[in-house]
C-alpha cells in the first residue's frame, strides 16, 4: 500500500537516484545523473531531506550505491572522465560530514600511469557490508574491498594444532583485527588458563596433563568471537640400548649371524643372513632390547 510522497528530494536531483539506504537513524539517497547536482541527501523521516554532499569532483557523476556497518557510512560515486572510469569513496559517521576515502586520479593517454589505471576502468554497480570490511563491486570484474574498519573482533588467523615432545616448549597463537583494545582469555579443555591474555599462549615443559583443546576467546566494546578447538598431543623419547657385533669378513661374501642367551643353556639361533656390504662392518642387532643379554657369532655361508 504505497503512497506518493508529498516532499520529494531536492528539486536538483533532476536525473533519478542512484540508491537508497536506512541505517543508524536516517534515510540516505543518492542523486544519479549524466551532469548537473549530485550528492547524498539525508532526512530522517523520508520526506523533509537536507544537507547534499557532493564529492570532491562530480563532473558527469553517477550515485552508484550506499552501504552502513559499525557506525559507518559509505558512498559510492561513480566517476566518468573522459578516458577513465572508476569509483570515488567517501564514508561518514553521521550521514552529512564525509571523509574521502579513495579518489584516483584521472589520467590520459600518454602518462606512465595510463595502463595501469585503464585496466581498472568499470562503472561501480554496488556497496555491501559484513565481517567487519566494506566491499564495492563494478564492471570490468574489479571488486574492492576495505580493511577491517575496527569492530567486532574478526580472526585472521586461526590457532593451529601442535605437537611437542614432553618436557620441550609448545604455543598457541591467533591474529585477529578489530576495535583496540583487545583481550584475549584462552581455555584448556574448557577451562580458562590463568594469565593466559595475550594472542599468544605458552606451555614451557609439557607433560601429559597439557594433552588436549585449546581455543581463545577475544573480546573487545563491539562483541567477541571465539577461536576453534586446537589440538595439542604428546610424544615421549624412548631409549633404548641396542647390541651389535663387528664383524672382519670379506666385502661380498653372505655370513649367518646367529646369538644365543648370555646365561642358561646354549642355543643357537639364527638371527639373519646378511651379504657384508664392507669390512669391518657392525651389525646391530634390532631385537636386542627386548632379549636380554645375549652371546653372538657369525660364519661365512658357502
Amino acid at each position: 500500500d504505497w503512497t506518493m510522497g508529498t516532499t520529494a528530494a531536492p528539486t536538483t536531483v533532476t536525473a533519478g537516484t542512484g540508491d537508497l539506504l536506512f541505517a543508524g537513524g536516517l534515510f540516505l539517497g543518492t542523486g544519479a545523473r549524466d551532469a548537473g547536482p549530485n550528492g547524498v541527501y539525508v532526512t530522517t523521516n523520508g520526506t523533509a531531506w537536507c544537507c547534499n554532499f557532493a564529492g570532491t569532483s562530480i563532473g558527469g557523476s553517477y550515485g552508484a550505491g550506499l552501504a552502513y556497518g559499525q557506525g559507518t557510512y559509505l558512498w559510492v560515486l561513480q566517476n566518468i572522465p573522459q578516458f577513465t572510469s572508476w569509483p570515488y569513496l567517501y564514508t561518514s559517521e553521521n550521514g552529512t560530514t564525509w571523509v574521502t576515502r579513495f579518489l584516483p586520479m584521472t589520467v590520459f593517454p600518454g602518462n606512465p600511469n595510463y595502463a595501469y589505471y585503464e585496466s581498472m576502468k568499470g562503472k561501480a554497480l554496488g556497496a555491501a557490508f559484513g565481517n567487519g570490511t566494506f566491499v564495492v563491486v563494478g564492471e570490468a570484474g574489479y571488486i574492492i574491498q576495505s580493511g577491517n574498519i575496527g569492530g567486532t573482533p574478526l580472526i585472521l588467523q586461526e590457532p593451529a594444532d601442535r605437537g611437542a615432545v614432553a618436557g620441550n616448549p609448545a604455543s598457541f597463537s591467533i591474529n585477529v583485527s578489530g576495535a583496540q583494545p583487545l583481550a584475549y582469555q584462552w581455555f584448556h579443555s574448557g577451562a580458562a588458563i590463568t594469565d593466559a591474555t595475550n594472542a599468544t599462549v605458552t606451555i614451557a615443559h609439557v607433560t601429559p596433563g597439557d594433552i588436549g583443546g585449546y581455543q581463545v576467546v577475544v573480546t573487545n566494546s563491539f562483541g567477541s568471537v571465539t577461536s576453534r578447538v586446537a589440538q595439542l598431543t604428546v610424544s615421549f623419547l624412548d631409549i633404548k640400548m641396542y647390541a651389535g657385533i663387528e664383524i672382519l669378513g670379506i666385502a661380498g661374501r653372505t655370513y649367518r649371524i646367529e646369538g644365543t642367551a648370555a646365561t642358561g643353556p646354549v642355543n643357537w639361533q639364527t638371527l639373519t643372513n646378511l651379504i657384508l656390504p664392507s669390512s669391518p662392518y657392525t651389525w646391530i642387532d634390532p631385537g636386542s632390547p627386548a632379549a636380554g643379554a645375549r652371546l653372538y657369532r657369525a660364519a661365512e655361508l658357502p
